[in-house]
C-alpha cells in the first residue's frame, strides 16, 4: 500500500488520515494512522476499541474497516474511501435543501444506528463531521469515526429482554433495558444529550438525540448552521425558528427525554421510512413519503 501526500483529515490521539493505494490492484483507500501512546493504557484501550467495534460491521451506511496493521508503534486502519464530511457538504454553498434531500440522509443514518444498536454498540459521537458522503454521490452517506463507541457486553446488560431487528439479528430493547452506568465525559457539543452531558447513566438513545440534532442541522440554511448550539437551545425551549413545520414535532420527539425517544428500529417502522430493505446489504429502495411524519406524530399524541 502506497500513501499519497494528500491528508484527508486529522483528529485526536495523533490521528491522521491519508489517501492510499493498494499496490496489488490500484484500489484507493483511506489510511488512518494512530500513534499509540506508550504511557496511557486508557487511550490505547480506546483506540483498540474502535478497531474491535468496527470489525464485523457490514452495512452500506457505515464506513467499512477493510483491515488494520501495526508498524513502529503506529496503528494503521485501512478504511473504505469516502468523500467530504456532511458538514463540509452542507456548508459549502448557500443552497437550501428540502425534505426530499435530508430525509433520505436521515433514513440511512437511522438504518446504520439500527445495525449498531442491534449489536449492542453505541456510537456516542454522532455529528455532521463524523458522517461522510460516498465518493461521487451527494445522496448516499456513511457513519464513521468509532473512536468513542462503546459495546455493551453481555455482562453489562442486566435486562433479559430482546427484540429482533429488521436484518433478523437479536438486539437489546433499549426502551426496556436499564441505563448503563458509563462514566466517561464524551461526545461533541451541541450533539450531546442531557444525560450524556450531566449524568453518568445513559443508553443507546444518546445516539438518537445526536441524530435529531444532525437532522435539525441539515434543515437549516448554511448561514444558520454555524449557530447550531444556540439554535438547538432555542428549539428545545419552544422556539421553532425557521425549521420546516413538517419536521418540528418529529425533531422534538428525537430530542425529548431519554425515556420518550424512539429507538432506531421504531423510527424505521414509521410509514415515511418503511421501504423495501430486502436488497443485499439492507439498502432501502423506493421513495420516502415526507407527509407521513406529521401524521405519525399526531397519532402518537
Amino acid at each position: 500500500m502506497v500513501p499519497h501526500e494528500a491528508v484527508l483529515g486529522k483528529g485526536n490521539n495523533s490521528k491522521q488520515i491519508k489517501r492510499a493505494v493498494l499496490k496489488s490492484n490500484g484500489e484507493s483507500f483511506a489510511l488512518k494512522s494512530v500513534r499509540l501512546p506508550q504511557d496511557d493504557s486508557e487511550a490505547i484501550c480506546a483506540i483498540m476499541r474502535e478497531v474491535h467495534n468496527m470489525h464485523g460491521l457490514d452495512h452500506p451506511n457505515i464506513v467499512q474497516l477493510v483491515g488494520h496493521f501495526m508498524q513502529n508503534d503506529i496503528l494503521y486502519l485501512q478504511l473504505k474511501l469516502c468523500g467530504s464530511t456532511l458538514r463540509q457538504h452542507i456548508r459549502k454553498d448557500d443552497t437550501e435543501r428540502g425534505l426530499c434531500t435530508i430525509l433520505p440522509w436521515f433514513e440511512q443514518l437511522a438504518s446504520a444506528l439500527e445495525h449498531l444498536h442491534a449489536r449492542s454498540i453505541m456510537h456516542r459521537d454522532i455529528s455532521s463531521t463524523n458522517i461522510f458522503l460516498h465518493c461521487g454521490s451527494t445522496s448516499s452517506l456513511s457513519l464513521g469515526d468509532f473512536g468513542l463507541s462503546k459495546k455493551l457486553m453481555t455482562g453489562d446488560d442486566p435486562s433479559p429482554s430482546s427484540s429482533s431487528s429488521s436484518d433478523g439479528s437479536s438486539c437489546p430493547s433499549f426502551l426496556e433495558i436499564q441505563p448503563r452506568r458509563l462514566l466517561s465525559d464524551i461526545g461533541t457539543e451541541p450533539y450531546m444529550s442531557d444525560e450524556l452531558r450531566y449524568s453518568n447513566t445513559y443508553d443507546a438513545r444518546v445516539d438518537i438525540y445526536s441524530l435529531g440534532v444532525t437532522l435539525l442541522e441539515t434543515s437549516l440554511h448554511p448561514d444558520q448552521q454555524r449557530e447550531l448550539g444556540s439554535i438547538v437551545s432555542a428549539f428545545r425551549s419552544g422556539d421553532d425558528g425557521t425549521i420546516d413545520p413538517q419536521l418540528v414535532e418529529f425533531i422534538r420527539w428525537l430530542l425529548g427525554p431519554c425515556d420518550q425517544r424512539p429507538t432506531a428500529k421504531e423510527i424505521l417502522e414509521i410509514d415515511a421510512f418503511r421501504r423495501d430493505r430486502t436488497a443485499v446489504g439492507g439498502t432501502a429502495t423506493g421513495k420516502i413519503s415526507c407527509h407521513h411524519l406529521t401524521g405519525h406524530l399526531q397519532l402518537k399524541t
